[in-house]
């Protein structure tokens, strides 16, 4: 909606004034139920769960009964203390290492194909309890994709392939344990916009990556909030998962809408390292989603 490309915006019906009106009609309903509560600012609402109506959540049809109260606790204070804003944080930001410089590059287009360059580096990494060892993380990205524009109304995207590659790519495994492996990953997208006229339209989107981790090196982290290294064992990894989906779309009136979806989505994962190709076959074969909807949308 807040998009400043023309040809974008001609994907959104209505005016930014309705947009606007819809944010303030939030607004006055949230001072309306500010005032029932005797409420004036934002910030004395912070830690008044006491305000909180947990009935309505746990009856209402999407939460299945789900008990709120267990995720938020009470908050006890002092006297002089409060909620919001208590004192200031040293968050030391001089001292991050994270680095990450992105170039993207795309060149005129030359009848219906345009072509998109990506070149990235990355740095980062945590403290360590120990210099013996350097836990700070370097990563290079090389991306290409290209664009075909027939129309108007049909633009295909692709991208290829994306590759990256980071040393000390780190994951969670379990409670205060960190895996560290050497990390390689590729990735393919596709995005297919087929406008049919002014009520009609169809797009396909496809989303798939693998990863492999090599040298994995456990650490944990101690009381003191430093990783230092362990003794558990941890194994090398791969990983891909997949995502596809192709959508219609009919208007048969204003803010009325019939909805076709198909929807496929597929996981791999292996302890062992293999060839990409191997990932990608993977993510593929093996679904964990494979659902058709239809929705109808109607306004009254």
């Amino acid at each position: 909606v807040a998009t400043q490309d023309p040809e974008l915006r001609k994907n959104f019906t209505g005016t930014p004034d309705h947009v606007v009106n819809f944010f303030v009609f939030i607004a006055n309903e949230v001072r309306e139920i500010m005032a029932e509560l005797g409420i004036r600012k934002f910030n004395d609402l912070i830690g008044r769960r006491d305000l909180i109506d947990f009935n309505g959540a746990e009856e209402h049809w999407k939460a299945h009964g789900l008990d709120l109260g267990k995720l938020i606790v009470s908050l006890e204070k002092e006297k002089d203390e409060t909620f919001y804003n208590s004192k200031e944080q040293n968050h030391r930001l001089e001292l991050a290492l994270d680095n990450e410089l992105i170039l993207k590059y795309s060149t005129q287009r030359t009848g219906m194909f345009q072509h998109r360059f990506k070149v990235g580096y990355l740095t980062g990494g945590y403290e360590s309890i120990s210099k013996s060892f350097d836990l700070r993380e370097e990563g290079h990205t090389l991306g290409y994709s290209f664009s075909v524009k027939f129309s108007e109304n049909l633009k295909i995207f692709v991208s290829p392939i994306e590759y990256q590659r980071q040393s000390n790519w780190n994951i969670w495994k379990r409670e205060n344990l960190f895996a560290y492996y050497d990390k390689e990953m590729i990735s393919s997208g596709l995005n297919i916009d087929w406008f049919i006229g002014d009520r009609q339209e169809i797009r396909v989107k496809g989303k798939i990556y693998g990863i492999k981790g090599k040298r994995p090196r456990p650490y944990r982290v101690n009381v003191y909030g430093y990783l230092g290294s362990s003794e558990d064992e941890i194994n090398s990894l791969e990983l891909s998962e997949t995502a596809f989906q192709v959508r219609y779309k009919y208007q048969f009136a204003p803010l009325s809408d019939l909805y076709i979806v198909y929807t496929r989505g597929g996981k791999y994962a292996n302890l062992q390292t293999n060839q990409f190709e191997k990932i990608y076959s993977g993510a593929w074969s093996n679904q964990n989603l494979d659902k058709f909807i239809i929705k109808l949308r109607y306004k009254l």
